[in-house]
Formats: structure tokens, sequence, C-alpha cells
């Protein structure tokens, strides 16, 4: 998965491996809270600790 807008998403073609994709829901980050720039960063660094690789998001 590269890119997620309203109504595509799209793919990029890579060699065939077994992935997992899940979705994350933080209100912090949303566009209209206070600091949302920063909240997203530090969000997105708590889930590449975590094991997680951060692919896109929709709408900020």
């Amino acid at each position: 998965m590269k890119d997620v807008t309203n109504p595509l998403w799209t793919y990029e073609e890579i060699a065939p491996e077994k992935r997992t994709y899940r979705t994350a829901f933080y209100p912090a980050n949303q566009v209209y809270a206070l600091n949302a720039a920063d909240k997203q960063e530090e969000y997105i660094a708590y889930c590449e600790q975590a094991g997680w690789h951060y692919v896109t998001s929709w709408d900020n």
C-alpha cells in the first residue's frame, strides 16, 4: 500500500510476501486538534518503536 485517498487506494508492486495491515485511529492527531502535527509525529514514532511500519494517513 502506497497511499490512501478518498476514494482511491494506491498500491505499489513488490515481491510477494505475507503482510498484515492494520488501521489505527488516534484522535489527538486530527487536523483540528491543538499541536496536531507534533502529536502525529510522536504517534508515528511510537508505532515504529512497536514494530509497525507507518504507510499513510487519511485526511492528515
